[in-house]
């Protein structure tokens, strides 16, 4: 992954599991701030990353 560009971006460790991990860890820290918009940085496209991909795609989706 890229190096973070500001003092806002996390970086993100490079094992799926360590990645998951802290996702969440992020994700609900900013879900208490009400951050009204979260970007991140695609995963890459392997089978080692689909839970990963997976939890972001439930993220992005509209709450019900």
């Amino acid at each position: 992954f890229d190096p973070p560009q500001n003092p806002m971006q996390i970086q993100a460790p490079g094992t799926p599991k360590e990645f998951a991990a802290q996702l969440y860890a992020a994700l609900h820290a900013l879900d208490r701030l009400r951050a009204k918009e979260i970007l991140v940085q695609r995963p890459p496209n392997t089978s080692e990353w689909e839970a990963v991909m997976d939890r972001l795609t439930k993220a992005a989706s509209p709450s019900s």
